[in-house]
């Protein structure tokens, strides 16, 4: 069987709508601006924090707990990703009292975008997700008519799945709110 080469997970497709929207509504590239009426830039790592907010949006500290552990520091004092601001030359904040150090390169931002494959994430998503942190475009992982039957198939796999186990209700509203955020385009 061929690899799949386009994001077709149904909560990936979220993420790739999420960050489409972001390119939409961001300032240009290494430039200050308003984005849904807050000042920002639009920074590789502001971009690497976004990915990473969205993942990691209703379960942030097993998610942020896992990347910390791929994302050990050169001389293995501490992690690129932890709730210690202090350890960080220059933290950035992601959410609920997480940072990702700022002060990395592009090859450095992309490798904490890598560990994603180790977290359960597909390859197409992670490829578009450092596709999206570089401002590079990302058409080709998003998917076309030819992924209906696979995006369809799991679509139902995921309902079946939640009529078996439902999501927690934290969960829920933060998937709601994500959805919330799409349609105010």
């Amino acid at each position: 069987m061929k690899p799949a080469t386009r994001v077709t997970a149904p909560v990936e497709l979220l993420y790739l709508a999420l960050l489409r929207k972001w390119v939409k509504t961001a300032p240009p590239d290494g430039k200050y601006g308003f984005r849904d009426g807050e000042k920002c830039c639009n920074s590789q790592t502001a971009r690497l924090a976004r990915v990473l907010n969205i993942i990691a949006a209703g379960n942030h500290d097993d998610f942020f707990n896992a990347l910390a552990r791929y994302t050990r520091k050169p001389r293995g004092d501490g992690s690129l990703v932890t709730r210690d601001k202090g350890a960080l030359q220059d933290p950035y904040p992601l959410i609920n009292g997480w940072y990702v150090e700022q002060c990395l390169n592009l090859p450095q931002k992309l490798a904490i975008v890598d560990y994603l494959t180790r977290l359960g994430l597909s390859s197409p998503f992670a490829n578009a997700a450092r596709e999206f942190v570089a401002a590079q475009p990302f058409d080709q992982f998003e998917p076309d008519e030819r992924d209906a039957p696979t995006i369809w198939a799991n679509v139902r796999a995921c309902e079946e799945r939640e009529q078996a186990e439902p999501f927690p209700p934290d969960i829920e509203r933060e998937v709601q709110r994500m959805f919330r955020d799409l349609t105010l385009e």
